[in-house]
C-alpha cells in the first residue's frame, strides 16, 4: 500500500502536467480580439518585385490611397485609406495585379512595461 508522500507525490506531479498542458492548449489563450484588432484607416502592401513606381502609384491611385510611409527593408508601402475602410481595401488591393500582398494594418499591444521608475527605464533614458 502507497504511503503518504508517494500520493501526495503522485497528485504532486498529476497537478503539474494538467497545469502544463492548460497552459498550452489554444483554448487556454486570452479570449481577446487582439488578432481582429487593426487600424481603421491604414493598409500594409506589398507589391510584386517587377512593379515599377509609376505602376505603384497608379495602383495606390485607383485604390483612393495615400503612401504616408515606407519599409525599405520588406518593400512594404504604409497606405491611408477612408477611415473604417481597412480590411475592405486590403481585400480590393489584393485584386490588383501588381500586389503581391496587402492586409489591414495590425494594431500591436504590449504584454509588458516597465514602470516609469524602475531602474531599467532609467538606465535607457541615461538617469541612472
Amino acid at each position: 500500500m502507497p504511503c503518504g508522500s508517494e500520493i501526495l507525490s503522485f497528485f504532486l506531479v498529476c497537478t503539474i502536467v494538467f497545469i502544463f498542458i492548460g497552459l498550452s492548449s489554444p483554448s487556454a489563450a486570452p479570449k481577446d480580439k487582439a488578432k481582429e484588432r487593426v487600424s481603421p484607416d491604414t493598409v500594409l502592401v506589398l507589391f510584386k518585385p517587377h512593379v515599377s513606381e509609376e505602376d505603384k502609384k497608379a495602383v495606390h491611385k485607383r485604390q483612393g490611397g495615400v503612401v504616408l510611409d515606407r519599409i525599405p527593408e520588406l518593400g512594404v508601402d504604409i497606405v491611408r485609406v477612408e477611415k473604417g475602410r481597412s480590411k475592405e481595401k486590403a481585400d480590393t488591393y489584393k485584386g490588383e495585379p501588381e500586389v503581391e500582398a496587402a492586409e489591414a494594418d495590425p494594431i500591436a499591444r504590449a504584454l509588458y512595461t516597465s514602470p516609469p521608475g524602475a531602474p531599467i527605464v532609467k538606465k535607457r533614458l541615461g538617469l541612472g
